[in-house]
C-alpha cells in the first residue's frame, strides 16, 4: 500500500511479544497505570473496574503454564523513505 503511494519500504517488521507478569496484582496494577479512563471514573468504582479490566485482558491473553498472568502484544515497524 505504501508503495502505491510512492513510498519505498526500507525495512518491515511484524512480531507478537510476550511478557509474563510475576502476579495478578502487578499485572493489574500496570494496566490500570496506563488506562486513561480511570480519570474518569467515580473513587467508588476504581476497584472494581481494576478487577474487570484485569478479567478482559486475561480472557485473551492466557496464563502460563505456571499460572502466571500473560501480556502479548504485536509490534509493527515499518521505516519509508519518499521516492521522487
Amino acid at each position: 500500500m505504501l508503495e502505491d503511494i510512492g513510498f519505498k519500504v526500507i525495512h518491515c517488521m511484524d512480531e507478537i511479544k510476550e511478557d509474563i507478569l510475576p502476579s495478578d496484582q502487578e499485572f493489574k496494577d500496570i494496566f490500570y497505570s496506563v488506562c486513561p479512563l480511570v480519570k474518569y471514573l467515580p473513587e467508588h468504582l476504581r476497584e472494581e473496574f481494576k478487577n474487570d479490566l484485569f478479567q478482559n485482558i486475561l480472557k485473551h491473553n492466557g496464563r502460563s503454564q505456571a499460572g502466571l498472568p500473560i501480556h502479548r502484544c504485536r509490534t509493527v515497524e515499518i521505516f519509508v523513505k519518499k521516492e521522487k
